[in-house]
């Protein structure tokens, strides 16, 4: 992936820092039909992950009340979301943490998802 950022970088398609990537021209995005689903995919992991990050705060700050969980299709699509061992390390501590009382009280339930 190195390479290929650093092509892209001396093709002046886009610039890099120590962190970041920035595409230099937003046509990019439009000409490049992969690119754009890339972009497209990755913005909706990150409203998926902005939702999550405020449910396990609200779950915390209730003092981990049961009836702040995630249940039926918000669970099922959040864990959708962080499935592989790789998406789960973008998590912090409290999320995983949140994520794992989610599934767990699914499963005391038997699988079943309706209150």
């Amino acid at each position: 992936m190195s390479a290929l950022l650093h092509t892209l970088a001396r093709a002046r398609l886009i610039t890099l820092n120590e962190t970041t990537v920035d595409l230099a021209h937003e046509a990019l995005i439009t000409a490049w039909p992969r690119l754009y689903r890339w972009i497209d995919d990755a913005r909706e992991r990150l409203r998926r992950h902005r939702r999550l990050t405020q449910a396990a705060r609200h779950w915390r700050d209730r003092g981990r009340d049961s009836g702040s969980l995630l249940r039926g299709t918000e669970l099922t699509e959040t864990e959708e979301f962080f499935r592989t061992a790789e998406q789960r390390g973008e998590l912090t501590a409290l999320e995983r943490e949140f994520l794992h009382a989610c599934t767990a009280a699914r499963a005391a339930r038997g699988g079943c998802d309706t209150p």
